[in-house]
């Protein structure tokens, strides 16, 4: 019992970082763009960290389509909320969305190498260029 009561308090800290890293991370990219939008000479780079943001979700969303994962994850995607669910769907005995823990532990896996591929490096060095310019 207290094994089982060990773990559930491990999974609920692990799901806080992931909120917090989650949403820290599109909070910052969100601050930047209406940052740049406000700024008569980098208007142009708000709408361009704008974009990059909406495109690495709705890329992710259709990713999660392909996967089968189902309207909840490509929902989700599109909110910013994908990596939350599937630490959820990885750390709890009753995913919110269908398959095997395989199959979640393999959608953790890929929306990780998504968010890095797909948003991190593309904002990180984009928002490195508008700084040194």
């Amino acid at each position: 019992r207290a094994g089982r009561s060990a773990k559930a308090v491990l999974a609920i800290r692990l799901y806080i970082v992931a909120i917090l890293i989650s949403y820290v991370d599109l909070a910052g990219d969100v601050l930047v763009t209406l940052t740049l939008l406000q700024s008569e000479t980098s208007k142009q780079s708000g709408y361009v960290t704008m974009g990059l943001t909406g495109f690495a979700q709705v890329v992710q969303a259709t990713i999660s389509l392909a996967m089968g994962q189902g309207g909840v994850a490509a929902f989700t995607a599109l909110i910013g909320a994908k990596p939350l669910l599937d630490t959820y769907n990885v750390l709890s005995d009753r995913p919110l969305t269908r398959g095997s823990k395989s199959d979640h532990e393999v959608a953790f896996i890929a929306t990780r190498a998504e968010e890095i591929a797909l948003q991190s490096l593309p904002q990180g060095f984009y928002q490195c260029l508008v700084l040194l310019q």
